[in-house]
């Protein structure tokens, strides 16, 4: 082997045999093998600074790698459970930079930032599997709870920081935290859809445990059941509250067991003929809460002065009706309706009918008398 010493520039071997070699027990070797370049340090860590004693990387025989950056080491190869790495303070890759994990082609599975939206894409084999005893989904401050999973317990779904839907061992609750109202919405889609909610006492092969609560396009909030296989309506109502149904026979409890302190009963007759049906129109039809047109049945003052039994209070909601009445919205109610109102009114022509007939019968005996 020459060495050949060119002034201040270096030293230089001119075979691939060669090697340059410091230290008492040739501690450090620098050579090329003809295909590969090398730096073979035997003895003690390699290191390599930057600057007056900068730490930039160390490599320790039979241990880790380290990587520095001004002095502070912020990744270093590890053993701890198998082999990998272990990064000091943050890990930062550019937008559209993506983490790869798994063996197939481009990753089974990539977590990136394209610069407008974050993404977790999981599109290789199997399941993408999430395990914690409470899994907890906060907002970027984590000052609020998003969503809530507990081992052996509840999902929470939470609105504003409030759960408002959480699963319980009989099934799910609709709820309010604040106490506010409650709500269930469901939507039927923007293009004549029907919103429906099924109930199914049990997953067997009988269909008559099977009900619908449905909202039509067509306006129409009613009540169906799946008989023989084929869904039947069975209720309905309008949206301006006009009732229908397959069978109007309503029925009220009257077993004789649960009752008590029964008597025959005799409705007063003075006091039917007080009752006042009429016909009416409603002042607040704008939002469709009323039917517009001429409607009949009673007012409820009226009945009330007369059998207060067949009178309720009802609570407003619409502020246009709450400004009709007094300040608590509260209005009278009558369980009396349209057909009442027919049916008293026959009744009532009736009852003069028979009255005055009475009279004329009461005046021809008086003259057979005489």
């Amino acid at each position: 082997m020459a060495v050949t010493i060119n002034g201040t520039t270096g030293i230089e071997t001119n075979t691939d045999t060669g090697k340059v070699k410091v230290g008492a027990s040739d501690d450090i070797e620098i050579y090329h093998n003809g295909t590969d370049s090398f730096i073979k340090n035997t003895t003690g860590d390699f290191k390599i600074f930057a600057g007056n004693d900068e730490q930039s990387i160390i490599a320790k025989p039979n241990g880790a790698i380290e990587l520095y950056y001004d002095d502070s080491k912020k990744l270093e190869t590890t053993g701890d459970s198998g082999g990998g790495i272990k990064v000091f303070n943050d890990i930062l890759i550019p937008d559209n930079g993506v983490i790869r994990l798994g063996d197939a082609s481009g990753g089974d599975l990539k977590i990136y930032h394209n610069g407008s939206h974050s993404y977790i894409a999981d599109a290789g084999t199997g399941n993408l599997a999430l395990g914690a005893s409470i899994l907890a989904v906060h907002n970027p401050a984590f000052t609020e709870t998003m969503a809530l999973f507990s081992e052996n317990g509840a999902v929470e779904l939470y609105y504003n920081n409030g759960a408002k839907l959480w699963t319980q061992s009989d099934g799910v609750t609709v709820g309010n935290a604040d106490n506010g109202t409650a709500e269930l919405r469901i939507l039927g889609g923007a293009s004549d859809r029907s919103a429906v909610l099924t109930l199914t006492a049990d997953a067997g092969s009988d269909h008559e445990d099977n009900f619908r609560v449905a909202a039509t396009a067509d306006h129409y909030w009613q009540v169906m059941n799946k008989t023989s296989g084929n869904w039947t309506t069975r209720f309905r109502m309008t949206h301006t509250g006009t009732l229908t149904a397959t069978d109007t026979s309503i029925g009220s409890l009257s077993d004789s067991r649960l009752k008590k302190n029964t008597a025959d009963f005799t409705y007063d007759l003075t006091k039917f003929k007080q009752f006042k049906p009429k016909t009416y129109e409603w002042i607040n039809t704008s939002k469709g809460e009323h039917q517009t047109g001429t409607k009949r049945g009673f007012l409820a003052q009226d009945i009330e002065t007369v059998d207060p039994t067949y009178i309720l209070d009802y609570k407003l909601e619409s502020p246009e009706e709450i400004a009709l009445v007094e300040s608590d919205g509260i209005a009278k109610a009558a369980t009396l309706g349209t057909n009442d109102a027919m049916y008293i009114s026959v009744i009532q022509q009736l009852i003069t009918k028979i009255e005055t007939l009475e009279t004329k019968v009461a005046a021809l005996e008086a003259h057979t008398h005489e």
